[in-house]
Parts: C-alpha cells; sequence; structure tokens
C-alpha cells in the first residue's frame, strides 16, 4: 500500500487516507451541484444515472490502492471467506424471519417503494459499491495499517457519508430524527465492520446491508 509525504507534515498520508478524502469531497459536491437535477429526470432513469455517479465517486479510490486493489473475499480464496458467506447468509435469514413475523403480526408492510429503480440500485449495486468502497477499501487498508480504531471510525465515516444529503436535501426534519438515524446506521456500521474483520470478506456484509435496506424501504 502506498503512501504520500507533504512537505511539513509528520510522518505519511496512506493512500487509504487518500481514499477517504476523495469520497467525501467528491461525493459532497455531487450532493449539492447535481444530485436535485438528476433525480427530477424521473424513475428508473433518474436513480440508475445516480447509481452510476455514485459508484464512479465511491470506487475511483481503488486506484490510489493499487496494486494490491481491495479485499473483497470471494470465498473460494480462504476458508475464513467460505465461513464468512455462510455466516452472512445464516445472518440475513434470520433477520428476514423475525422482521416477516414482526410484519405480519402488525400487518405493517409498506410494499409501494419495491420499484424496479430499488431493487436496481438500492438493494443491490448500492449495497455492493458501499461495502467495497467502506469494507473492502477503508477498513481493510486501515487494518492492515494496524490501526487499532479502524472498525468505530469507518463505521462513523458510514453514517457522515449520509449527513450531505440530509442536510442538503432537508431529509431529516428536527435534531432528533438526526440523532436516531444516525445512531442506527452506526451500529450497522460496527456489524459490517466487525462481519469484515472477522472473516475479510465484503459478501457478510453486503447480504446483511441488502436485507437492512429491504427493511428499512418495507417498514419505515
Amino acid at each position: 500500500m502506498t503512501g504520500l509525504r507533504i512537505p511539513g507534515f509528520p510522518g505519511r498520508i496512506e493512500s487509504v487516507d487518500l481514499g477517504t478524502l476523495w469520497i467525501f469531497g467528491a461525493w459532497s459536491v455531487y450532493v449539492i451541484t447535481a444530485y436535485r437535477p438528476i433525480m427530477t429526470i424521473g424513475t428508473p432513469w433518474g436513480g440508475i444515472l445516480h447509481e452510476v455517479l455514485r459508484s464512479a465517486i465511491f470506487l475511483a479510490p481503488v486506484l490510489f490502492m493499487l496494486p494490491r486493489g481491495v479485499a473483497m473475499g470471494w470465498g473460494g480464496a480462504s476458508q475464513r471467506g467460505v465461513l464468512g458467506m455462510v455466516f452472512g447468509v445464516s445472518i440475513v435469514w434470520a433477520l428476514v424471519a423475525a422482521c416477516a413475523a414482526v410484519g405480519l403480526q402488525a400487518k405493517a408492510w409498506n410494499t409501494q417503494g419495491l420499484t424496479p429503480s430499488f431493487w436496481l440500485t438500492t438493494f443491490s449495486t448500492a449495497v455492493v459499491v458501499e461495502e467495497i468502497a467502506f469494507r473492502g477499501m477503508l477498513l481493510r487498508g486501515w487494518l492492515e495499517l494496524g490501526r487499532p480504531w479502524a472498525v468505530t471510525v469507518t463505521a462513523a465515516l458510514f453514517v457522515a457519508i449520509h449527513w450531505p444529503g440530509w442536510w442538503w436535501l432537508e431529509r431529516m426534519a428536527t435534531p432528533l430524527d438526526w440523532l436516531s438515524t444516525s445512531a442506527s446506521i452506526f451500529v450497522l456500521g460496527l456489524l459490517l465492520g466487525s462481519l469484515y474483520r472477522r472473516y475479510r470478506s465484503i459478501w457478510p456484509g453486503v447480504l446483511l446491508h441488502a436485507v437492512n435496506n429491504f427493511v428499512a424501504q418495507v417498514f419505515i
């Protein structure tokens, strides 16, 4: 993993740090300047274009991480990858079963949001892209550098990446909405990071992340 030395700056800025700065800077500029016009295109094309641009922004830091790339953890490469997939599937099915039981009991299902755009973006593409960026690149890079705070900081950054959109698009009505939603995403980030640290594979997190987005769309 390569780094950058800046005259007058103590130590070295690692490539994973540069990737982090890029993601947050580029994403904030995109949300402020282009998100609204793109989403006025309508569904599904506005959502698909948004996802293409999000993918380009989030995955661009892989250029900083060369030649070692990202840690996908496809499973066949290591026993931990296989165990991670099994564990991830088990978590997903348990969560699906629990949510189905709650939904049937409360009759609180809301399926109107399960559009083709949702399945192509929020449920699938966005999840994979975010897990590659936050767990496969950022978390993996900091773990390899031996930084003990890697999981916690990655979870915090996973929360913070939502803030530009919430603020600019006025999606949170009250400070309590900001706090409660940030707290739930932070807990999710801790779980996703812990899964990656244990199994060195993004795929248990991808599965859990996808089910989380599905549950949020159906019940909230």
